[in-house]
């Protein structure tokens, strides 16, 4: 699952480092970050801390549960299923 990584720790840094550079300079505190595809939460980790919210979608419940267990001390993170229609799972003009 982490793909191209033989340790979590540099797995973790390369999700750090991307956010960085491209997410964090557009992110504000009252923002809601929507992760589409978000996998085992490897950008919503370090985006999280600077929204009001984060949410990370996923088409694989086996992705989402990971995701949910890697960040289960994040509080203000939640994970939301994109169902086979590939409808997102949020309200329109969200």
């Amino acid at each position: 699952v982490l793909c191209g990584f033989t340790r979590e720790r540099d797995f973790d840094e390369s999700g750090r480092e991307d956010v960085k550079h491209l997410l964090l300079p557009f992110v504000k505190p009252d923002d809601v970050v929507l992760d589409v595809g978000c996998g085992l939460g490897r950008l919503l980790k370090w985006v999280a801390p600077a929204c009001r919210r984060a949410i990370g979608s996923d088409i694989s419940r086996v992705m989402l549960a990971k995701a949910k267990r890697r960040l289960a001390g994040t509080p203000n993170v939640e994970f939301r299923r994109i169902p086979l229609d590939l409808r997102l799972p949020v309200d329109s003009a969200s």
